[in-house]
């Protein structure tokens, strides 16, 4: 068995140099790996919030759509059209990377919100105005309907 020479000092040095560029570069590939799952992760998190801003999109669009009479959607179409116009805002500030995505959510959020409203005012003028078409064709559902509203005319 043959006793290993002592190391010089210049070898040490030499060594821990080594080592210290071996874990340099090991330190180097780990924050590019952990920067290139980051930027995966926040392309994968805009790809989800510009899907959901397209669901919302659609689901404005939609709304529009079940509003049968022309009437109800020259009363809502310009707030549905705005809905719309936000949600695509939204949508290019997510894929622009200029907004942060708990940003994003809470205006959509808002826009939801909006969309809620508005369907249920939709809903009411639909409701008032089908009441309005039945009494214009039957006079007999105009005196029912005043009944109905006013009580006091039953005495």
């Amino acid at each position: 068995m043959t006793k290993n020479p002592p190391l010089t000092e210049d070898q040490i040095r030499q060594s821990a140099e080594a080592e210290a560029g071996h874990a340099a570069a090991q330190a180097s590939r780990h924050a590019q790996l952990d920067y290139m799952v980051a930027e995966q992760r926040q392309q994968q998190a805009v790809a989800a919030l510009e899907a959901i801003v397209d669901s919302e999109e659609d689901r404005f669009k939609a709304a529009a759509s079940k509003i049968e009479d022309s009437a109800h959607r020259g009363e809502v179409g310009e707030e549905i059209s705005q809905l719309v116009i936000s949600s695509r805002w939204v949508r290019d500030q997510i894929a622009a990377g200029s907004i942060a995505p708990g940003e994003a959510l809470e205006r959509l959020a808002d826009l939801r919100e909006q969309h809620r409203r508005l369907v249920a005012r939709t809903q009411s003028i639909k409701t008032v105005y089908e009441r309005q078409l039945q009494i214009a064709k039957d006079p007999g559902a105009a005196v029912d309907d005043l009944h109905s509203r006013f009580p006091a005319l039953n005495r």
